[in-house]
C-alpha cells in the first residue's frame, strides 16, 4: 500500500511539473515569435514594391510569425478563461 501511495504523490509532482513546463513553453514560443516578426520586419525593405522577389520571404516570415502569435495569445487566453470558468 505505502509503493502505491508514493507512486501517486511522484505522478502528481511530475504532472505539475510538465504543467509549468507547458507555461513557460507557451511564453517561449511567443517571444521567440516576437522575435522572429521583428527580424523579419528589418528585411522587409520599404522602398521596393510590396511583392517584390526580395520582400516575398520577408513578408511570408512576417505572416507566419503573426499567426503563430495569435494562435499563441488565443491559447493563453482560452486557458485563463478555462481556470475562471473552474473556479466559479
Amino acid at each position: 500500500m505505502r509503493l502505491k501511495n508514493s507512486n501517486r504523490k511522484r505522478n502528481a509532482k511530475a504532472a505539475k511539473a510538465s504543467l509549468s513546463n507547458f507555461y513557460m513553453l507557451k511564453y517561449f514560443g511567443l517571444t521567440i515569435s516576437i522575435i522572429v516578426f521583428l527580424i523579419n520586419l528589418f528585411y522587409f525593405d520599404f522602398e521596393e514594391p510590396f511583392f517584390s522577389e526580395d520582400n516575398k520571404v520577408a513578408l511570408i516570415g512576417i505572416i507566419g510569425s503573426l499567426c503563430a502569435m495569435v494562435l499563441i495569445l488565443i491559447l493563453i487566453l482560452s486557458e485563463k478563461i478555462n481556470s475562471k470558468i473552474k473556479g466559479q
